[in-house]
């Protein structure tokens, strides 16, 4: 409703700046957020987001993926100034720009000392959220079936065929000259240095648990839908935070993985290729 509006009122030159400055303030506030969580190089890992090919191209074109997570991530940053119901605003609007943002409401356990806030925010959130639905919600004759899915025939979606578009996706969200740097890294055995985080041993271990909750709920929904690679797009900040955890030791490799990174949106190794063109079936 808002890109249809935003189009009627300036074309795509008005939507397409718009989408810029929602990855603006996305990448403020995921900076925002490292350096207020002691996350070691900062800078680094939020040039690693602005600089993804994904989030690029979601960046300059009329999608609202960056619009989502440029809220989701100012709801952070409220929730990180104990702003509890601001939060819930944001994450509402979040919602209502794209639903799969209903997972960033588990955020709101942080607050475990406001427990009667964190309640009415999360309900804020989620009716704020759904009112926005109800105009799909009349169109489909008063059903959910403005929800289903319009990803093809089923025989387009067996199980392998599924797994593999999963995979290689989530492989060239990176590139595969990236991944090979994070592979070096495994094989050389480096641990996270989870230590200089923050002084609070608890807190530190909520980072962690969100950090990897966050990716493995989009992971999971991912593989439910492994369609477009800007689906991966709001677990960005909290892989790339993993990222600099475990590679704050070494931050000529955490540079090297942002170099190969870009790179990638300019020059892509591609080990497979469809069978046929917009209805594969397999893989070549």
């Amino acid at each position: 409703m808002a890109i249809a509006l935003l189009a009627d009122a300036g074309g795509s030159l008005l939507t397409n700046a718009i989408s810029v400055l929602f990855s603006v303030v996305a990448v403020g506030a995921f900076l925002y957020l490292c350096k207020s969580w002691n996350v070691h190089r900062p800078r680094t890992l939020a040039l690693l987001l602005a600089l993804n090919p994904t989030f690029w191209i979601a960046a300059t074109s009329t999608m609202d993926y960056n619009w989502a997570l440029a809220l989701l991530l100012l709801g952070f940053v409220a929730i990180e100034r104990s702003r509890v119901f601001p939060a819930a605003v944001l994450f509402g609007l979040a919602i209502a720009v794209r639903l799969s943002s209903v997972i960033f409401g588990l955020a709101l356990v942080e607050q475990k000392d406001q427990r009667k806030q964190v309640f009415l925010s999360g309900v804020l959130a989620l009716i704020l959220g759904v009112l926005f639905y109800v105009p799909s919600y009349n169109w489909a004759g008063h059903s959910f079936t403005f929800l289903t899915a319009a990803i093809g025939e089923a025989r387009l979606w067996t199980p392998m065929m599924r797994l593999g578009r999963f995979v290689y996706r989530n492989v060239y969200v990176l590139g595969i000259p990236a991944w090979s740097v994070i592979g070096w890294a495994l094989l050389r055995g480096l641990r996270p240095q989870l230590a200089p985080v923050t002084e609070n041993s608890g807190r530190r271990s909520h980072l962690l648990v969100l950090c990897v909750a966050m990716l493995l709920a989009f992971e999971a929904l991912y593989l439910k839908y492994p369609l477009d690679k800007a689906y991966l797009i709001p677990a960005f900040p909290f892989a790339i935070i993993l990222l600099g955890l475990w590679l704050a030791p070494q931050p000529r490799t955490l540079t090297l993985l942002l170099c190969l990174s870009t790179l990638h949106g300019f020059i892509r190794l591609n080990v497979a290729r469809p069978n046929a063109r917009n209805s594969a079936s397999d893989a070549k």
